[in-house]
């Protein structure tokens, strides 16, 4: 898709059948200002008092070619387990990206929007018998692998496709990791280790399998890492056991996710322009920007359900929380910004500019005291009614959310608005 032909709504609406029919708001420009400015109208227009997401169309069509603006040689394949929203997957499809899955049922969900097998990369180091036959069978052809016994369950299910041996770069880099040690004690759930790349390939020579390149540990790596001198060398080493052991020289390389979309995305994209045109100038680069792509194209509504305030601590509940959305809080350790959002009780001035703020604690709606989404944290007074917004939720929120104690985070509704979308200056 042209960055000309889907800058408007109508347009955009035109080319994903999946739009029409579906409310979509406009927004008079692309800053948080109009969004909350709209917000009180999905409140009060189309929402009971449930959590809800807002997905920006146009923040995700910009988002996409920022990528390829500033990355034009590295194809996008965005990971399904990010966000498996059924429109932003329709989104990204028609606006060129490819797609990698985890599972048969990611594979599905993907092929459903319309997209190619060809453009569908299997990247679970380890897969289940009957989804290695399901790819085979939809023509699903790119898979990774990281262990023999994968290579084995491969060559028995599907062995005319094309595979990427899996690396775990972060020994090399210095990252999260590095001091694990050989024997398995403690050590990473996912890829090769640089002393392994050999044997594996050898053993993928023997069974006549087709090993066309790298791929890198996923999420984990991004620029720093991948651009980093030792992780350079992993790969260089490793392209260089590929012939010797008599295979093929290599043609694609995953250079993983872990990209984050900010005002520094155009010096980093610089930093690995220059990096594979000097060290890999003659292979096909891939990657899996994730949260590059989504996160910033969410923002999930929550309303306060109880209140309570101790000394000088104001303590709110709201009706999503770390066992739902909000998991990274746990999983990722992540610090989640909040806005007060009080349409309820301050309808003047909802985003309570001006007012004190007080020290505030927000839990979740369950009962266990593990669902704690923030302590500590200045916020304006709220009261039972209003509501507090969590911008950036669109990597790793709904997609991770569980039904525990019967609250169902794996449901929440998503409402949808359209900024103008933005295209990049020159790089």
């Amino acid at each position: 898709m042209e960055p000309q032909k889907c800058l408007t709504l109508p347009s955009l609406i035109m080319q994903i059948p999946s739009l029409r029919g579906i409310k979509v708001r406009e927004l008079s420009s692309p800053s948080q200002d109009s969004l909350y400015s709209t917000l009180p109208n999905i409140i009060d227009e189309d929402t009971p008092l449930d959590p809800f997401y807002i997905m920006d169309l146009g923040m995700l069509v910009t988002l996409y070619h920022s990528w390829v603006h500033h990355l034009p040689s590295i194809k996008p394949f965005f990971p399904v387990r990010c966000n498996p929203d059924q429109t932003l997957l329709s989104v990204l499809s028609n606006l060129g990206a490819c797609f990698d899955c985890s599972s048969r049922s990611e594979i599905a969900r993907v092929l459903n929007s319309g997209v190619s097998p060809d453009r569908i990369m299997f990247s679970n180091p380890c897969k289940s018998e009957d989804h290695i036959k399901y790819a085979a069978s939809v023509g699903v052809k790119t898979l990774v692998f990281d262990s023999i016994e994968e290579l084995e369950k491969i060559r028995k299910y599907h062995s005319r496709c094309s595979l990427l041996l899996h690396i775990d770069v972060s020994q090399a880099s210095g990252g999260e990791g590095a001091s694990h040690s050989h024997s398995g004690s403690g050590a990473k759930k996912c890829g090769s280790l640089p002393h392994e790349v050999i044997p594996l390939l050898k053993h993928a020579q023997r069974l006549g399998l087709d090993i066309i390149g790298i791929s890198l540990e996923p999420e984990e790596c991004g620029s720093r890492t991948m651009t980093s001198t030792a992780a350079v060398e992993v790969v260089s080493n490793a392209f260089k056991a590929f012939t010797p052991n008599g295979l093929p020289i290599p043609r694609v390389i995953n250079v993983g996710g872990g990209f984050n979309w900010s005002t520094a995305f155009a010096k980093e994209a610089a930093t690995i322009r220059q990096t594979f045109q000097a060290k890999f100038p003659n292979i096909a680069v891939i990657a899996t920007p994730g949260r590059f792509l989504a996160e910033a194209a969410f923002m999930l509504v929550t309303n306060v359900i109880g209140k309570r305030v101790r000394g000088d601590t104001k303590e709110y509940w709201i009706n999503d929380g770390v066992y739902g959305s909000m998991n990274s809080v746990i999983y990722h350790r992540k610090s989640i910004h909040a806005v007060a959002f009080a349409w309820t009780s301050n309808r003047a001035n909802p985003l309570c500019k001006g007012l004190p703020t007080f020290r505030s604690t927000v839990f979740g709606p369950t009962c266990d005291a593990l669902d704690t989404v923030f302590t500590d944290r200045q916020l304006p007074e709220l009261h039972v009614g209003d509501w507090v917004v969590f911008p950036n939720m669109g990597a790793y929120a709904h997609a991770s959310a569980t039904n525990f104690n019967g609250f169902s985070a794996t449901s929440i509704h998503t409402k949808f608005v359209f900024s103008k979308p933005s295209l990049p200056t020159k790089v």
